[in-house]
C-alpha cells in the first residue's frame, strides 16, 4: 500500500487504532524516512525509478484532467483506514529552469485524493525522472489494467494527452500507447482546435509538444 508517514487528521482513539500502516498507527512514522521534496536532492533520471517520500500537498495533480470519482475516493479512504495495499502512486520528477523540483502524478490520482481526505501529509511514491511531456505520456497510458475502470471519455482524455504531448505520432502509435482503438484516436483528432499540429500537420520542432506550440502566434 502507499507507505504513509504522517497523518494529521483529528480522529478518535478507536479510529487511530484501526488505521495502520505496516503495523504502525497512521499517526506514527513507520519507516523513519524524511520528506524528499528537497530541491537539493538529485532526482531520478529518465530511465530510473526510485521510491521517494513526498509531501502530498506538493505533488502536482494537474496533468491528468479526468474527473475524479467520489465513490472510488470513498472506497480508497476505507481501504487505507483498514490497512489495505493500494500500491504506490507514480510520479514524474523534473526541475523548473530556476532549479525547483516539480513532481507530477501520472498514476494514482484517487489514491492521493484519499490521502487528502484523511489529512495524510506524506506518502511514498514511485518516482521516475521526466519532463512535462514524459508526464503527459505516462498519464495517457495509465489505468489500462488497474484502478478505476476507464470510460470512453477517460479514453478520449488519454488520447488527447498523447496527441498534445507527441503530435507527430501516428494514429496507430497513439492508440497502442493509450490502449484505445484507432477509431477513438481519429475521433479525438477530428475535434482538435484549429492549428493543432496533430490535426493539420503544422510544422513544429521535433519533440515540441502542443502545450509549447500553442503559446506561439498562429499564422
Amino acid at each position: 500500500m502507499p507507505t504513509i508517514l504522517n497523518h494529521n487528521a483529528t480522529e478518535s482513539p478507536d479510529d487511530a487504532m484501526v488505521a495502520s500502516v505496516h503495523g504502525a498507527p497512521f499517526g506514527l512514522a513507520s519507516t523513519g524516512q524524511e520528506l524528499q521534496n528537497d530541491n537539493c536532492l538529485a532526482l531520478p533520471g529518465p530511465d530510473e525509478t526510485r521510491l521517494m517520500t513526498l509531501a502530498v500537498a506538493e505533488i502536482d495533480r494537474s496533468i491528468w484532467s479526468r474527473e475524479l470519482d467520489p465513490i472510488t475516493i470513498s472506497e480508497y479512504v476505507e481501504a487505507l483506514e483498514n490497512g489495505k495495499d493500494l500500491g504506490h502512486p507514480s510520479v514524474c520528477a523534473d526541475r523548473t529552469p530556476d532549479g525547483v523540483a516539480v513532481y507530477r502524478v501520472t498514476d494514482g490520482q484517487h489514491r492521493l485524493a484519499a490521502c487528502v481526505a484523511l489529512h495524510i501529509t506524506s506518502i511514498v511514491c514511485l518516482v521516475t525522472g521526466g519532463d512535462v511531456v514524459a508526464a503527459m505520456l505516462a498519464a495517457a497510458s495509465s489505468n489500462q489494467t488497474h484502478g478505476l475502470r476507464r470510460t470512453n471519455e477517460h479514453k478520449r482524455t488519454a488520447g488527447r494527452l498523447a496527441l498534445d504531448a507527441q503530435p507527430h505520432w501516428t494514429t496507430h502509435r497513439i492508440a497502442r500507447h493509450c490502449g484505445v482503438s484507432t477509431g477513438l484516436v481519429r475521433s479525438v483528432r477530428a475535434l482538435l482546435p484549429r492549428g493543432h499540429p496533430a490535426a493539420d500537420g503544422v510544422d513544429i520542432a521535433p519533440g515540441q509538444a502542443w502545450h509549447e506550440y500553442k503559446e506561439a502566434p498562429m499564422s
